[in-house]
């Protein structure tokens, strides 16, 4: 479960992170802009960040009509996050399930490979912002990917 930091809690003025924020198996992500936190700055709870801000989103006009606009904040960069896991999935099964029908894959083990190996593995992140894990690095990921012929192989390298 991939969850954001609930700004409501800017209005309770906690800095404690809500549900499903912390939740066991969640990843609470925060957002960051290029040289700083944005919004809650100081929490245990924050698993990583990604980027957040001044990111261009549709929203409805006055006339009920989609335009783009330039938002911020956690409702931003857990998508970015999403898709940052959805292209780590997707590269382990181009890389190495290249010619299995979808329903024949083990999905469930790479995405459990990857939530325990990759996303709550500090190796992956920078933390020159020295707060939750930091900022994934998706290069070294793809990298130490493209560098093993075989499944068995990458996931022995992660789990080592």
């Amino acid at each position: 479960m991939l969850t954001h930091i609930e700004n409501v809690c800017f209005y309770l003025s906690c800095q404690t992170i809500m549900y499903p924020g912390i939740f066991e198996y969640s990843l609470c992500v925060g957002s960051v802009a290029s040289t700083s936190i944005d919004f809650i700055k100081n929490n245990t709870y924050i698993d990583c960040f990604s980027a957040g801000n001044n990111i261009c989103s549709l929203r409805n006009n006055e006339d009920n009509k989609n335009i783009y606009s330039i938002k911020s904040g956690t409702s931003m960069a857990t998508p970015q996050m999403s898709g940052i896991i959805a292209l780590i999935i997707d590269g382990i099964y181009k890389k190495f399930f290249p010619n299995l029908n979808s329903n024949d894959v083990p999905i469930k083990e790479i995405t459990m490979l990857v939530h325990d190996y990759i996303l709550f593995n500090e190796k992956f992140y920078n933390n020159y912002l020295n707060c939750g894990r930091g900022i994934i690095l998706l290069d070294i990921i793809i990298n130490k990917l493209l560098q093993y012929d075989s499944y068995n192989d990458f996931k022995q390298y992660l789990i080592n």
